[in-house]
Parts: C-alpha cells; sequence; structure tokens
C-alpha cells in the first residue's frame, strides 16, 4: 500500500469523510441503509450514496420519497447528525437498474441535496469534495499512468470495531464504525464510459484471506468516495465505489446529473397528507 505523510488537518478531513444514512420508520426499529458522503458543487452540498442500498433493505426508489422524514445522515466520527428537515430534496435519475432489471447500472445512485440553513455548528464541521478541478485532464493522467494511490474509505460491516444497537422504545441509536482504507488502480469501463473498475485492490490488512474474500471484507463500502490525494494535501475525487468487486462511477456523470437535474428543479409546492406522506410539484428552471 502507497504511504503518504499527511498534517494533522489533512488527517482529520480523511478521517471525516464517510457518512452514514440510516431509517427511522414510525413502526420498525432504526437501521442503516449505507455510507455516503458529502460533495460541495457550486456553492450547495449534497450527500451521495448509492441506490440500491436501499433495495437491499427492501425499499424501492418509488418509496423513498415517502420515507423522507424517516431518514437521517450520521458522521460517525463527530458524533453529528443531519435531521430530515434539512434535505431540500432527494433525487434520483428517472431510468435505473430496478427498471432495465440489470445488476447495477450507472445510474445507481442518490443524491440527497442538503439545504441551506443547515446549523452552524454541522457545517463548520463537514469534511466535504470539492469539484473545482479539470476532471478530464487528471483522469486520464490517473489512468496513462496506472497510478496506485488512489484511496477509498469506508465502514466495513466485518470491521471489528462495527457495532450498530437502538432503543426500540426512545429510538436512540448507538453506532459504532471502523474506519478502512484500500487502494487500487483505476481502470475504465470499455463498453460504458461511466463506469470504471478498481483493480489491483491493496487493504491495510494484506493477507492471503483477505485477498481471496474481498467481497466479504468489504461489505459495507458501498457508496464510498474514491479519490487521490495530491501534493499529500489535495483531496480529488474521481467517483464512487458500488460493489466490493471494485465496480465504481465516475463522478462526473453524478455532478452533470446535478447540473443537468437537481438545479434545474425548483420546490414550487409542498403539503403534507393525512398519511404523513409529503407530495411536492416539480418545474423545471428554464
Amino acid at each position: 500500500m502507497k504511504t503518504i505523510r499527511l498534517n494533522k488537518e489533512s488527517m482529520d478531513f480523511f478521517n471525516n469523510l464517510v457518512s452514514i444514512l440510516r431509517i427511522h420508520p414510525p413502526d420498525q426499529p432504526p437501521r442503516p441503509i449505507g455510507s455516503g458522503f458529502f460533495l460541495s458543487h457550486k456553492e450547495s452540498i449534497y450527500f451521495i450514496l448509492t441506490l440500491h442500498n436501499f433495495k437491499d433493505i427492501g425499499i424501492n426508489k418509488n418509496e423513498i420519497i415517502n420515507n423522507k422524514n424517516n431518514l437521517f445522515i450520521s458522521i460517525p466520527m463527530q458524533n453529528l447528525e443531519i435531521n430530515p428537515e434539512y434535505f431540500y430534496g432527494i433525487f434520483y435519475p428517472k431510468k435505473t437498474h430496478e427498471d432495465s432489471g440489470a445488476a447495477l447500472d450507472e445510474n445507481d445512485f442518490i443524491v440527497i441535496k442538503i439545504h441551506d440553513a443547515l446549523p452552524t455548528q454541522i457545517k463548520d464541521n463537514l469534511r466535504y469534495f470539492g469539484t473545482a478541478f479539470n476532471f478530464e485532464e487528471l483522469i486520464l493522467e490517473i489512468i496513462s499512468k496506472e497510478y496506485t494511490g488512489n484511496y477509498c474509505i469506508g465502514f466495513p460491516l466485518e470491521h471489528s470495531n462495527y457495532d450498530y444497537d437502538c432503543d426500540f422504545e426512545t429510538k436512540s441509536v448507538k453506532l459504532q464504525a471502523g474506519l478502512e482504507v484500500i487502494q487500487g488502480i483505476i481502470k475504465k469501463d470499455d463498453e460504458n464510459h461511466n463506469l470504471f473498475s478498481l483493480t489491483n485492490i491493496k487493504y491495510k490488512k494484506d493477507n492471503s484471506e483477505i485477498r481471496n474474500n474481498l467481497s466479504k471484507h468489504l461489505n459495507g463500502f458501498s457508496g464510498s468516495p474514491i479519490f487521490a490525494i495530491i501534493n499529500e494535501k489535495d483531496f480529488v475525487l474521481f467517483g464512487m465505489l458500488l460493489r466490493a468487486n471494485g465496480t465504481a462511477i465516475f463522478i462526473k456523470h453524478i455532478i452533470d446529473f446535478i447540473d443537468n437535474t437537481v438545479n434545474k428543479i425548483s420546490i414550487l409546492n409542498c403539503k403534507i397528507t393525512p398519511d404523513i406522506n409529503i407530495e411536492f410539484r416539480f418545474s423545471e428552471i428554464n
């Protein structure tokens, strides 16, 4: 595994990049959905995670909006939480693998836009990736040189420190997660330019048992960011891990979705129906 030296500020950034989305259904115990990360783009903050994590716990994409008030973003390393009242909106591509029947595709992602009114205490402590870099130029260089300093960090469920406990009556949650790091080489998908693979994966505890059972040891990494650290201080986001086998999606595809869909929609009206579902009426911004 490639070793770099990080100063205290960069190390703090590194350790707080991954957060966890969880759900508190009114008639069920709270439980985690999956990992994700924050992205700052054009003066707004977004939380990005995979769509299939919802399906894995029995929620299809058409039911996600109805569960908006039951979703919470936990930032484990800082013991912070973002309540649904600070979700401006939840967005996903219209056509996904749930429609096509494919195992996954480049639209396997969810975007939660965070409201500008996020409390200062939380906003000041968020760690998020920026997008002010030449993506095409950097990714071409990374791929052509088979650069090995590409990192992916997440909370594997097999980690010895992982523990999740909740009190159904009080709905209090105790989450303990162990952060792990993997590295690999980025290889483009020959058939889909929005997808890539993280190959030659190196795990911190690199032994034959882990190498032969990566899918087991990386269970929980779906939704984790893949990035490089340039000059030992600049964190450059390339994509999001979809599966433990290394399949990933380029972040540029998600940013294009934010620019072309999320930021062309305004919420004109919101009302709470008797069954406590929130209904939105959308209008495209010209």
